[in-house]
C-alpha cells in the first residue's frame, strides 16, 4: 500500500522515486533534499469492514536550508490533506485501492537539523483506504 500511495505522489508533484521520494525508508545515498513517505504504527483494521484499513503515514521531509524542508512539506500537505475519493495508481498485480479520505493528524512541523546540518520537517497523516 505504501507504494501505491508513493506513485500518487510522484504522478501529482515534482517528486519522483527513487531520488527525491524515497518511499517505506530513507537510506543514505538519499540526496540532500528529499521527502520520505513512512509507516508509521501498523494500519488499524476494522473487523466488520474487512475491505478497509486506516494506514498511518509520516511525510518527513530534509533540505539544505529551513525554507526548502518547509516549502517541501507544504507541498505535500497541501495535496494529502483533506484528499479524498481518489483511485490509487495500481502498481502491483491484484492490488488496487481507493483512498476515501485522508486527514492530517500532525501538520509540517520542524525537528530540527540531522547530524549534517540538513533542515528536517514531518508531518502525519490518516489514511482510510479500502480494497476495489
Amino acid at each position: 500500500m505504501i507504494l501505491e500511495i508513493a506513485t500518487w505522489i510522484n504522478n501529482a508533484t515534482a517528486y519522483k522515486l527513487g531520488t527525491t521520494l524515497q518511499c517505506g525508508f530513507r537510506p543514505e545515498s538519499a540526496p540532500d533534499r528529499c521527502v520520505a513517505l513512512l509507516p508509521r504504527v501498523p494500519g488499524q483494521a476494522d473487523f466488520y469492514l474487512r475491505d478497509r484499513i486506516d494506514f498511518r503515514l509520516q511525510v518527513l521531509t530534509r533540505a539544505t536550508s529551513y525554507e526548502l524542508a518547509y516549502d517541501d512539506a507544504w507541498a505535500i500537505h497541501t495535496l494529502i490533506n483533506g484528499a479524498c475519493a481518489i483511485d490509487l495508481p495500481v502498481v502491483r498485480s491484484g492490488f488496487a485501492f481507493h483512498l476515501a479520505t485522508a486527514e492530517t493528524v500532525n501538520g509540517p512541523a520542524s525537528i530540527g537539523m540531522d547530524d549534517r546540518g540538513r533542515h528536517e520537517y514531518t508531518a502525519n497523516y490518516l489514511l482510510r483506504i479500502q480494497n476495489k
